[in-house]
């Protein structure tokens, strides 16, 4: 699509000659969901320099259009009428009859906003991660601006740009069926370019707005070294900001704020948070972070600004954490009263070769809706940018993660699970439709079972339940010990403060290796119920 516009543009300044028209007519085909389009097939005959050429574009690009204008242009041009022809003086076998671009060229502007912002965002998105895997940041990421005796800490939030992407792509999203439908794809060229400069000035005007208030410093943590306070912005409730004295604050730490989805889907938020000596709200949280590790580091960096001394043990914990369920009185509930409701979607159930947990295909279909969604989107972007002989780099960005979609769509889709455990052994069939893949293991090569973090949609974290084999734990230890080994040689040298804090992330982040059994588990307390009676079934004490 933007090669074919960028042609179009380029034929602007094409020469012409007079050429006859040797065919006209409009053909038609009709969609496997039951759309006709139409298409003006006119071919035409010319010469230049005493060549004869034969040519068959009415324009570059796009050959489909709506019965009227395919209507149109046949009968602009009947079988024997002279046309001006346009001809590529580079390449005079490169001709059409109507250069320049027209209003069904910007309409596919408007057409791909949406992806392309979702796109853009993805590529950023993806580049930080990336950021932040190898060259960690300090403070958890936070922006700290330093001025003189007073420090502005920028906290965390959606940034500036995709607030701008957000808005443009809602907006082309919006524009596309309004404009796009009333005029069925062929708008006046003044229209479409006044919806385009609407569309994208609108996001401008949303990322500027959004950035001016970032670096306003509205929600900015501000400490002050001279008067030994620190100013709390107005979130979390705080009407106006609060300043309080270093003196009075009892302990900083993170606190665990659990949230449930209507649908028993449990997912964390991690605050730091201040304590405070005699105060009427005597707890003051700061932020809030879906990383904890960023929440942690940001905490104890924190601390040593404020006072080193201030206890990092906060009192009480609100609510149990998916690794804390069932070590816990709290995680000891919840899996009980799991355990009696019968909720799990998980079928268990003693046979003939022990205990099997069966995890059906489709377990979360509004998950698997959301994603097939997305998947045909993408892959629907690339058949249309490849047919339209777009840029081949964008036919290949979405399908590349159509592709990746198609995978996780067929697995939420289709993917079943079967665990059959007893005191001997355990036996793992994972089943793709006709596919299957088993793997046993002996019991004494089994440590123990454990969940873990998968993947996440919205607020929504789903669970794995992981096996984890005799001598990983001890593995884990040793490999952590020789990353530490391994960074003070290679930097003993070298004034890196914040190198430790790196390493200190990898270290932390690392889990034990391990087999994933059954995966997209929707409540972590399910899960944990689950890790509890598979334990009892290998004949160990959960």
């Amino acid at each position: 699509m933007a090669h074919g516009i960028y042609k179009q543009l380029e034929s602007q300044h094409y020469p012409s000659v007079t050429g006859t028209i040797t065919h006209s007519e409009v053909t038609s085909h009709t969609g496997s969901k039951g759309g006709t389009s139409y298409t003006a097939v006119i071919n035409y005959r010319f010469e230049i320099g005493g060549q004869t050429f034969e040519g068959n574009k009415l324009r570059f690009g796009m050959t489909t259009s709506s019965s009227e204008s395919a209507h149109a242009s046949v009968s602009a041009h009947p079988v024997g009428s002279t046309a001006q022809v346009f001809y590529n003086p580079e390449n005079s076998q490169q001709s059409l009859l109507a250069p320049g671009i027209n209003g069904s060229d910007l309409i596919f502007v408007i057409f791909l906003t949406p992806f392309n912002m979702v796109m853009i965002g993805l590529w950023l998105w993806c580049a930080g991660w990336l950021r932040e895997r190898f060259f960690r940041p300090l403070a958890g990421g936070v922006k700290i601006i330093t001025d003189g005796l007073t420090t502005r800490i920028r906290l965390p939030q959606l940034p500036a740009i995709f607030w701008g992407l957000g808005t443009t792509g809602l907006l082309g999203f919006i524009s596309m069926f309004a404009v796009g439908i009333v005029t069925k794809m062929s708008p006046a060229i003044p229209l479409a370019l006044a919806v385009i400069a609407i569309v994208y000035v609108a996001g401008g005007a949303v990322y500027f707005h959004q950035r001016q208030k970032i670096n306003s410093g509205i929600d900015d943590l501000i400490l002050n070294e001279s008067s030994r306070t620190i100013e709390l912005p107005l979130t979390f409730g705080r009407k106006q900001r609060v300043t309080v004295n270093v003196a009075e604050i009892k302990s900083l730490s993170v606190e665990k704020i659990i949230h449930r989805s209507n649908k028993g889907g449990v997912s964390y938020t991690y605050a730091p948070t201040l304590s405070l000596h005699g105060k009427e709200a005597a707890i003051q949280k700061l932020a809030d972070w879906s990383d904890k590790l960023k929440a942690d580091e940001f905490t104890e960096w924190l601390r040593k600004q404020l006072d080193p001394n201030i206890s990092a043990t906060l009192e009480v914990e609100p609510t149990p954490g998916p690794d804390e369920f069932g070590k816990t009185e709290a995680g000891k509930v919840a899996i009980e009263e799991f355990s009696r409701t019968g909720k799990s979607k998980v079928n268990v159930s003693d046979g003939p070769n022990g205990r099997e947990f069966y995890f059906p295909a489709a377990r979360n279909p509004g998950t698997a809706l959301f994603i097939t969604l997305f998947m045909l989107v993408f892959n629907g972007v690339a058949v249309v940018t490849f047919h339209l002989h777009a840029p081949i780099l964008f036919p290949i960005a979405f399908g590349l993660v159509g592709i990746l979609l198609l995978f996780g769509t067929f697995g939420l889709w289709f993917k079943s699970s079967r665990v059959t455990i007893d005191s001997t052994s355990v036996r793992a069939t994972n089943r793709w439709l006709v596919f299957s893949r088993t793997r046993q293991f002996s019991a004494d090569d089994v440590a123990r079972f454990a969940t873990k973090t998968g993947m996440q949609r919205g607020s929504q974290i789903f669970t794995d339940i992981k096996l984890i084999k005799r001598g990983s734990d001890e593995k884990l230890v040793t490999n952590r010990e020789k990353l530490q080994q391994t960074f003070q040689d290679t930097f003993q040298d070298a004034n890196l403060p914040e190198a430790e804090k790196v390493v200190s992330r990898f270290r932390e982040a690392a889990s034990p290796s391990g087999v994933t059994v059954a995966s997209s588990i929707a409540n972590v307390a399910e899960a944990n119920w689950l890790v509890s009676e598979m334990t009892k079934a290998l004949g160990r004490k959960s």
